[in-house]
């Protein structure tokens, strides 16, 4: 690292990488650094700062041109860079730039004593706004056999150390020797984002949805949600775990669609899927017009109703079966359970004269 054209190399790569790949949808993350596998050591040979690895000030200028270069491709430095050889000691304020972590070790046995406090040491709640991941641990054949156990290894489960580091993505590239798909897919969607619609509104100009990011990590890159043939202007990018945004969309036909999410930076046949199962505890499906008598509200216990006077419905399927027809009286603003099988979570209801439609976004979970 005495070379004055290594470093202009270096420096020129990452312009060059960054133009050619920055939007291209095959590219998630990128991981960056010095020493082996940019992982901030080097094993063989004396570690001499401006010889065998970059000296602090070349280190500097390096992480500040990533940061004006990949402007939109998250990037991110290893744990290992919170070192006496690394420039963030001397230069607090690099701290701020935005890159994220990635952990080339991750749940290895002695992980809350060696990893952990440098994951702190760059912030414990940096994975708000940059993306953390990494690897699992290869210490030992113990460690990759496993990490993905239901039970946990060392007393913790992958699960709660994904939610506890805020984990986007993890490099696991052996786990199908030694657990199955599906355990390796439900480990999976325990990393990152994952949006839940727990709000659904609609009008007769209009619909309102309410989604709530019910992952672990925010979405890093800008997503927007659709409904009908209308999408969102307000970006899903940053929405934080546990987070709830609500949303406003233009109604221009009688049906009803199941929203999605729609993303540039999707690769071909790739869907962000929508929870839409609304049938949980808390969860609100409305349907109303200023015109009409009743609101409907689908909940865990089933369809509930409630209006302030008495009126003749009737009930339906989409396809035309009838359901219930009776008599509902007024109640005063207090949610009664209507009579039909709750397990029905799109049906047609008919007030005499009005005719509408109130629907739970319900059905199979888009993939």
């Amino acid at each position: 690292w005495r070379s004055t054209d290594l470093m202009r190399f270096t420096l020129d790569f990452h312009t060059a990488f960054a133009k050619r790949y920055q939007d291209d949808p095959r590219l998630a993350f990128v991981q960056v650094g010095f020493g082996l596998w940019a992982e901030y050591h080097i094993y063989d040979g004396p570690m001499v700062l401006g010889r065998t690895f970059p000296d602090r000030a070349f280190q500097t200028n390096f992480v500040r041109h990533l940061d004006t270069t990949y402007t939109r491709l998250p990037w991110s430095i290893s744990i290992d860079a919170a070192n006496d050889w690394a420039p963030f000691d001397s230069v607090p304020a690099l701290k701020n730039l935005g890159f994220g972590l990635f952990d080339d070790s991750f749940l290895h046995q002695t992980h809350d004593a060696e990893n952990r406090p440098n994951w702190l040491y760059f912030g414990e709640t940096r994975w708000k706004r940059r993306p953390a991941g990494g690897e699992f641990s290869y210490y030992s054949d113990f460690d990759q056999q496993h990490v993905l156990d239901s039970a946990g290894i060392y007393g913790r489960t992958f699960e709660s150390q994904a939610s506890r580091y805020g984990i986007s993505y993890m490099i696991g590239n052996d786990q199908l020797g030694f657990h199955t798909v599906g355990r390796v897919a439900q480990a999976s969607r325990a990393c990152g984002y994952r949006f839940k619609a727990v709000e659904w509104e609609a009008s007769k100009d209009s619909f309102r949805l309410g989604l709530t990011n019910s992952g672990v990590a925010p979405l890093y890159r800008d997503a927007y949600a659709v409904v009908g043939s209308d999408t969102s202007k307000v970006s899903l990018k940053g929405i934080g775990a546990g987070d709830t945004i609500r949303l406003l969309f233009a109604r221009r036909d009688a049906s009803v669609p199941r929203p999605s999410i729609a993303c540039g930076h999707c690769v071909a046949g790739q869907k962000i899927g929508v929870d839409a199962n609304l049938a949980g505890e808390g969860a609100k499906v409305r349907v109303r017009r200023s015109t009409e008598s009743f609101q409907w509200m689908h909940g865990a216990s089933g369809w509930l109703y409630t209006g302030a006077m008495e009126r003749m419905v009737s009930v339906f399927t989409l396809d035309g079966r009838s359901v219930w027809r009776g008599v509902l009286q007024g109640n005063d603003g207090i949610w009664k359970r209507l009579p039909v099988d709750g397990a029905n979570r799109i049906l047609r209801f008919v007030e005499e004269p009005v005719d509408f439609v109130a629907a739970s976004v319900g059905g199979p979970r888009a993939e």
